[in-house]
């Protein structure tokens, strides 16, 4: 059997992988981490001083994949802290289609993925991986809290 972990970095990914790693300890696991620039939004000032609008900025592709072979060094590691069967994906864009898509062209068994609960406003405006990753995926989603 092998399964996906969507893993971001962040306390509950740590412990959608723990947990994965202990229902299934004969399991091989796949750490995947879609990579997203991150956006910046700078005031534009005019020449007196008052803000005349917002500029949007993005990383570029070297800081985002720079920081995306990071956040999979971490659970590397932790996959060797575990003593489990690890390999890790790098991919880029958009978490719920990328995932979801390289998981069920890939022939996995099933995806587990972390939900922070990060609260309502913020779902809205940025929508939720978790919930994107039960909607689209056409294979067993575990949600780990």
């Amino acid at each position: 059997m092998h399964f996906i972990v969507a893993f971001d970095g962040s306390e509950s990914a740590t412990n959608t992988l723990r947990y994965a790693a202990d229902v299934l300890p004969e399991a091989r696991f796949t750490a995947v981490h879609a990579a997203e620039p991150e956006l910046e939004v700078t005031p534009v000032a005019s020449g007196g001083g008052a803000t005349t609008g917002d500029l949007l900025v993005a990383d570029g592709i070297d800081t985002t994949e720079r920081r995306g072979r990071a956040v999979l060094a971490e659970a590397m590691a932790l996959g060797e802290e575990l003593g489990i069967e690890l390999r890790t994906v790098l991919l880029y864009g958009d978490p719920v289609t990328e995932i979801a898509d390289f998981a069920m062209d890939g022939g996995y068994d099933g995806v587990f993925v972390g939900h922070r609960g990060l609260g309502d406003r913020y779902q809205e405006a940025f929508g939720s991986v978790a919930k994107g990753l039960l909607a689209r995926a056409e294979l067993p989603v575990t949600v780990v809290k």
